[in-house]
């Protein structure tokens, strides 16, 4: 340590002017000071530790500085480095994304024609079935047509038939009233077993030679048309 620990003149001069006397107040500063020697830290001990701390942070804030800086133009090469990367990602992307930009429209211009291709096969398409649909109406028409006509034939047919049924009910009845009234005169007047055998009623069959009374009533009797022989009628159409 540099210097008194306390200053020995003002202490002695301080305690000669508190009583003490003369010898016995400078012996008293000095042994106080020899005492403190070595023991406390005086100011100028204190400046000089603070001027070497001082130095010491100065050399070692000099250092960092030189590592700081040192380190920042590392960075900055690798920042360089890496913004080359990005950059040439970044074109690699570009371009990527170009080509893909192609091929996207490529593929749409291709879906775009097949489409078209559709939109025509279903116009056809839809042409084919309203031909279709015009055919079957076409065809439906004629086969409704054919079934009236048939219908009408068959009405008419019918018709024809009913008529002559009723024609030949008519006939049978007015041959079985004459029949009746015949043989009902005939038992009144008493003669009623010459009307029988006349019409065969009761009696054995003729010989094949002689025909029945009744063929030769239906051969003297005029009768209807039948249907079958009737060309509108029986006919193949």
């Amino acid at each position: 340590m540099n210097g008194n620990p306390i200053d020995t003149l003002r202490l002695a001069n301080r305690l000669k002017a508190a009583g003490f006397e003369a010898l016995g107040a400078e012996g008293m500063a000095r042994a106080l000071c020899d005492e403190l020697e070595g023991r406390v830290v005086t100011k100028s001990d204190l400046e000089t530790a603070l001027e070497r701390t001082e130095t010491r942070l100065g050399t070692a804030i000099a250092g960092v500085d030189g590592k700081v800086e040192a380190l920042r133009h590392e960075l900055d090469g690798k920042i360089a480095g890496v913004d080359g990367r990005v950059e040439a990602l970044r074109h690699e992307l570009d371009a990527k994304i170009a080509g893909l930009d192609g091929k996207v429209e490529s593929l749409r211009q291709e879906m775009d024609a097949r489409f078209a291709s559709v939109d025509g096969r279903v116009a056809a398409l839809d042409t084919k079935v309203s031909a279709l649909d015009a055919k079957i109406d076409d065809r439906v028409s004629a086969l409704d047509a054919k079934i009236d006509d048939k219908a009408a034939a068959l009405d008419a047919k019918m018709d024809l038939t009913a008529a002559s049924l009723d024609k030949r009910l008519e006939h049978n009845t007015r041959w079985m009233i004459f029949v009746a009234g015949i043989l009902f005169a005939a038992v009144l007047a008493g003669g009623a077993p010459q009307y029988v055998r006349m019409f065969g009623v009761g009696q054995p069959a003729p010989p094949a030679s002689a025909p029945a009374m009744s063929e030769i009533q239906e051969r003297d009797t005029p009768t209807a048309t039948t249907p079958a022989t009737d060309p509108k009628i029986g006919g193949q159409h």
